[in-house]
C-alpha cells in the first residue's frame, strides 16, 4: 500500500478534525451570551471535571490514551475561556445578513448538524460493538478497514 495513499487519509481525517474544532469553538460565543446575560462566572469547575470523567470513559472503551484526550481539551478549554473574556471585554462584531444569505446559513448549519449527530454517532456506535464482538479496539478495525481499502 502506498503511503501517499495513507497519507492523503490522515489529511482527510486532519480537515474533519479542524472543522469539527472550528464548530465547537463556534458556539463560545452563544455561551459567553448566556452567561453574561445570567451573571454567571466563565470557568466552571464542576462542568470540567465532569467533561474529563467522560474523556476517561471514552477513552477506555475506544482503546485511546486518556491523557492525550485531557491534553487535547485543555487547549480548547483554555482557547474557549479566551473566547469568552474577549467577548464579555468587547463584544462581537455580528454583521448583518441578509434574507437569503441567512437561510443559506440556516441550511447549511443544519445540515451539519443533521450529520454530526445522526449518521456519524450511529456509525461510530456500530464500530465499537464491532470492536466489543471481536474484543479489540477501534484502532485494529480501522487498520483492518485501511489495509483492504486503501490497496
Amino acid at each position: 500500500m502506498p503511503l501517499k495513499k495513507v497519507r492523503d487519509k490522515l489529511d482527510q481525517y486532519d480537515n474533519i478534525i479542524q472543522n469539527m474544532l472550528t464548530l465547537r469553538l463556534s458556539v463560545i460565543p452563544t455561551v459567553a451570551d448566556i452567561k453574561k446575560e445570567n451573571n454567571m462566572e466563565i470557568v466552571h469547575q464542576d462542568r470540567e471535571s465532569k467533561m474529563y470523567s467522560k474523556m476517561d470513559k471514552f477513552a477506555s472503551e475506544h482503546g485511546i490514551s486518556s491523557e492525550l484526550l485531557k491534553k487535547l481539551y485543555k487547549e480548547i478549554i483554555s482557547e474557549a475561556v479566551s473566547i469568552e473574556y474577549d467577548f464579555m471585554k468587547n463584544g462581537f462584531n455580528t454583521p448583518s445578513i441578509n434574507e437569503d444569505d441567512m437561510l443559506e446559513l440556516n441550511s447549511c448549519m443544519d445540515r451539519i448538524s443533521d450529520i454530526f449527530s445522526m449518521e456519524f454517532s450511529e456509525n461510530l456506535n456500530k464500530l465499537d460493538k464491532l470492536a466489543k464482538k471481536y474484543n479489540t479496539t477501534l484502532y485494529d478495525l480501522a487498520s483492518i478497514y485501511h489495509n483492504n481499502k486503501l490497496k
